[in-house]
């Protein structure tokens, strides 16, 4: 079942049967669970296509410990149950990456054009090496051009770090631990230059501190009811949730406690904001007081 209206097409709204648009009941839209039966068959027949490639066969077989007897001329891909399915294909995207596969001529963006008509929730990532759930395309679109800001502005591991943190709270089999670590990381790569750049090996926790005790010495781009500059202290309190909510950071005298997947999901979303922050320069050390300033005069 879905949780909203699914749309084929970036640039256009979704087709509907000529009977629909005469009048007719509608055909639901609603992005679905796995492969609807709809498209089954095709969706099938792109793996069978990739697997026709014997290059490609020769690496995913090893992969899944795949051990069963196929006849010449014949695909087990037919057998295969909806959740192994999705697994040999995530593995085909992983071993072609991106590349066209010259023997069928079929590529991930085929793929991509059958699951999106017909409303699968899952989705050819954008880097094209995995399915990952498909999301709200302007959630989407803000956390990829977080990544693109961090990495203009040469904070290269924020990108690879949030990158990393997308993948694996959206992936085919979610990470939440993983995924929660990455977005730390991210938000760490991004805000230890800006809040602390000459303190050796500073962490996110760092730069919270610094938020927290020095924030008056901070400001954000936006500004505050009376037309100043606001205070960082909201940013503060965004980066003390997200370092306080690594729970399985550490294991000691406190059990460590795996994060949920809404919580990851969180952590992520909450980590992509903060990046693009931090990368556009939105929270910003205040200019120096002058003398004669601080001398009234």
């Amino acid at each position: 079942m879905g949780v909203e209206k699914a749309s084929p097409s970036e640039s256009s709204p979704p087709w509907q049967p000529l009977s629909v648009r005469l009048g007719s009941e509608p055909i639901d839209q609603t992005w679905r669970e796995g492969i609807p039966p709809w498209i089954d068959l095709a969706v099938r027949g792109w793996l069978d296509s990739q697997l026709a490639d014997p290059r490609i066969r020769d690496r995913l077989f090893p992969r899944l410990h795949f051990t069963q007897k196929v006849a010449f001329g014949s695909s087990p891909v037919r057998d295969l149950s909806e959740a192994e399915l999705l697994d040999w294909i995530d593995g085909v995207l992983h071993i072609t990456a991106g590349e066209s596969n010259w023997f069928m001529g079929a590529d991930a963006s085929d793929l991509e054009a059958i699951l999106c008509e017909g409303h699968s929730v899952w989705k050819v990532s954008d880097n094209l090496l995995a399915l990952e759930r498909r999301q709200d395309a302007i959630v989407t679109a803000a956390s990829h051009h977080a990544a693109q800001s961090a990495r203009s502005t040469g904070r290269q591991a924020a990108t690879d770090h949030l990158n990393n943190a997308w993948a694996a709270v959206y992936g085919l089999h979610p990470d939440t631990s993983k995924a929660y670590g990455e977005a730390v990381l991210a938000v760490e790569a991004a805000a230890v230059p800006a809040i602390v750049p000459n303190q050796p090996d500073a962490t996110l926790g760092n730069v919270y501190g610094q938020l927290l005790h020095q924030g008056h010495l901070y400001e954000l781009v936006i500004l505050s009811k009376s037309r100043t500059p606001a205070s960082p202290e909201p940013v503060t309190e965004l980066i003390g949730l997200l370092w306080h909510g690594h729970t399985d950071r550490h294991e000691g005298n406190v059990p460590s406690i795996p994060p949920t997947q809404a919580a990851a999901e969180m952590a992520v979303h909450a980590a992509a904001m903060l990046v693009q922050w931090f990368s556009s320069n939105a929270i910003l050390r205040k200019p120096p007081v002058s003398r004669k300033r601080r001398n009234g005069t």
